[in-house]
């Protein structure tokens, strides 16, 4: 019973790993990407504002890992855009 169990468990961990993958690789083949202007360091520009705010904690990350801000946009142009600020919420 208790070898089953951490093999379920083990399934568990890779399934999560994959679809984490899955996620920040798609962050990077969906945005397409652009040298930053100003205090930007990069814009990465969605096809779609829904797929703006599916990867905006990303855009967190990247943001702290650059340095510099990030701003999340439509192709588009019409809509909303997201500037993300390096700073994590709770660095107050």
């Amino acid at each position: 019973m208790d070898a089953s169990r951490r093999k379920n468990n083990w399934y568990v961990i890779v399934a999560i790993l994959v679809l984490l993958g899955v996620y920040v690789g798609s962050y990077f083949v969906l945005g397409e990407y652009e040298d930053g202007f100003l205090e930007v360091a990069c814009e990465r520009n969605f096809s779609s504002e829904a797929l703006m705010y599916v990867f905006s904690p990303i855009g967190l990350i990247e943001a702290k890992l650059r340095g510099g801000d990030v701003l999340l946009t439509q192709t588009s142009g019409v809509g909303d855009c997201i500037h993300i600020k390096p700073e994590w919420p709770f660095d107050e």
